[in-house]
């Protein structure tokens, strides 16, 4: 068997997806975090396995490097919401005396968020738009949606994620 065989890969992920959830659950906190970043990892390690040498190291330690790198993304794109997300509330409050520069350029950051959420497919919008606009809990997101509170929370932060990358990719443009 080699490690591009499909069936030595699947043994591999059954033997590491556990401990790279483990890891990612100790560091973030978050079971939807941890779900994303094994997804990620092991989808990153089969892209890319040319890259493993085993002088350097061992196939575990070259594995949660890539984890550790996939937690940092989505610590990153989490961070870059949540900033989002506080320009999008400060704009719902009423700003006594405030700059006219600094309206203006919170306008401009909200049509940028608003255009980077319509870019998104229809179910991360409505699950974005019932947590930031609507104010809903996750388990009232759930209820509406019919799905449970875990597949709420897990849609959440993966429509997050791709709303974090959207916005990335119109900069970067």
């Amino acid at each position: 068997m080699t490690l591009d065989d499909p069936a030595y890969f699947r043994l591999l992920y059954q033997r590491y997806a556990d401990r790279i959830y483990w890891y990612a659950t100790a560091r973030t906190g978050s079971e939807t975090v941890a779900d994303d970043v094994v997804s990620e990892s092991m989808l990153a390690a089969l892209e890319h396995l040319e890259r493993w040498d085993p002088e350097r190291g061992t196939f575990a330690a070259w594995l949660f490097v890539i984890a550790q790198r996939k937690l940092i993304d989505q610590q990153r794109a989490h961070q870059r919401i949540r900033r989002l997300v506080g320009r999008i509330q400060q704009l719902r409050q009423p700003q006594p005396e405030s700059d006219a520069l600094e309206q203006m350029l919170a306008e401009e950051q909200a049509l940028e968020v608003r255009d980077a959420v319509a870019l998104l497919p229809r179910k991360d919008r409505e699950v974005i738009a019932l947590r930031f606009a609507a104010g809903l809990s996750g388990e009232e997101i759930a209820a509406v949606l019919g799905i449970s509170h875990v597949a709420a929370r897990k849609r959440l932060s993966r429509a997050q994620h791709r709303l974090a990358r959207q916005l990335e990719a119109s900069r970067d443009a």
